[in-house]
Parts: structure tokens; sequence; C-alpha cells
């Protein structure tokens, strides 16, 4: 009889008896599933970036520019902040993502070099703890240290890490992916505002202005909801609303500090 574990990567294998131990998952077929697994984490981080870029541009320079237009500044002035708010939000954006993800792949080499360390050291308590795992994913107490066995004995650190602890060796999140598409996306966010403004005349450029960005908001948040599986109008709902109060608080705010000076 054979059952299947599924951990929480979505990657299954199959826990056979002792009789069957030949069969048991094949070193190749370990790479493979790791490689592919690695490979769909790379894209769902760059998808990230890519989407909280742009949603960040969007927020970012619309913020910006309806405080200006508050603040009852001319067209070229609320243009020129614009382009100025972009720039350095984009250069932000990217540094931010880099530093960041940099942290996480510190944290994830740290973490892949002690294990290294456990294995050699412990290799029986280790794969002890994977055995659990399975036998905690619905496998026999029996079959999942066989199998714990096999893989250990075949890739040790990769089994391991991906198992117990989520981490694909083959492809290890990148700080300079994550920078490179969280610029052009804050940019490319960024821009809609801008548009706005630059074919809007200065009496209704916070109308054209909020409008354009209302919609553009809750475009990144169906991307957002159909990238998480999230219900989608609970999200553009939220994105449009915290972009509402976004930008009246920042007109209100440019409105208060021009009344001031």
């Amino acid at each position: 009889m054979n059952t299947t574990y599924t951990n929480h990567k979505e990657t299954s294998v199959h826990l056979h008896e002792p009789a069957n131990e030949e069969t048991l998952f094949a070193p190749s077929a370990l790479k493979e599933n790791t490689h592919e697994i690695g490979s769909l984490s790379e894209k769902l981080n760059w998808l990230r970036a890519a989407v909280l870029g742009a949603n960040d541009g969007i927020l970012s320079t619309a913020g910006l520019v309806t405080g200006i237009t508050g603040a009852a500044l001319d067209h070229k002035a609320i243009l020129t902040s614009g382009i100025a708010g972009l720039l350095a939000g984009a250069f932000s954006m990217a540094a931010g993502e880099y530093v960041s993800v940099s942290t996480q792949k510190d944290a994830e080499l740290a973490q892949i070099e002690q294990l290294a360390r456990d294995l050699e050291n412990n290799t029986q308590e280790e794969t002890a703890k994977l055995s659990h795992v399975f036998v905690h994913e619905g496998g026999t107490q029996s079959n999942a240290l066989h199998l714990a066995k096999d893989l250990t004995h075949a890739y040790p650190v990769r089994t391991h890490a991906l198992f117990r602890f989520g981490i694909a060796l083959d492809s290890l999140t990148s700080p300079i992916n994550a920078a490179i598409a969280s610029a052009p996306s804050f940019i490319a966010g960024g821009i809609i505002p801008l548009l706005a403004i630059i074919f809007s005349p200065t009496s209704i450029i916070l109308y054209t202005t909020m409008a354009s960005v209302l919609l553009a908001l809750a475009l990144t948040g169906f991307l957002a909801a159909t990238m998480s599986k999230a219900g989608i109008w609970k999200v553009m709902v939220r994105n449009i609303v915290g972009g509402t109060i976004v930008m009246l608080g920042t007109y209100a705010i440019g409105t208060l500090i021009s009344l001031i000076l």
C-alpha cells in the first residue's frame, strides 16, 4: 500500500512498504522537484516585488502630488515635484528590496550551514526529525523512517532544507532580482498619476489624478488577489480605500500648510 505525502510546497512523494524500498523517491527525481519548487518560488518573489512596487509607486506619487495640489501650487511645480518624487521613490524602493531580501537570504544560508553541521554530527537525530515530518503529514512510522533514511542518504542537505524548512537550494531568494523588479514597477505605477497631471488642466488635476489612481489601485489589487488566491473584491476594496485615505489626507495636510505659511 502506498501513502502520498504532500509538503506545504505542493511536492508529492510516496511512502512505500519496506519491501519496495528500492523504488523510494529517487535522487534524480528529488533534484528535479527541488529545482521546480525553487523556480516557482523565485517567480513568486519577483511577482510580489513587482506588484508591491507598482502599488507603492501609485500611492507615493499620488500622495505627493495631491498634497502639493492642496498647497495650491501651479501646474509646473506639481509636475516637477511628482517626477522628483517618482525617481526618488523608485531608487528607495529598489534599495529597500535589496536590503530586505539580502537579509532573508543571509538567514536562509545560515540555516543551511547549521543544517549541514547538524547532519554531519547527528545524522541519526536529524533523520528522525525528517521522519517525524512525514509522519505528521500522514505516513506510517515505518514507511516514514525508510523514506527519511533514503532521502538523507541521497541528498542530505537538499532534502532536509526542503521538507523541514521549505528552502529550495536550487533557487534561493535573489536580492538583485527583487530590486530589478521593484524599481521599474514603482516607476510604472507612479507614471499613472503623472500622466493625469500632464494631460489635465490645473483646475481639475485633483479629480483626474484621484480617478486614475483609484482605477490603477483596483488593478493592482486584482493582480495581488489573483497571485495570493485571496478574495478579489476584498483586496481591491482595501486598495481603493487605502488609496483614498492617502490622497485625501495628503491633500488636507497640503491645504493646511498653505494656509499656515
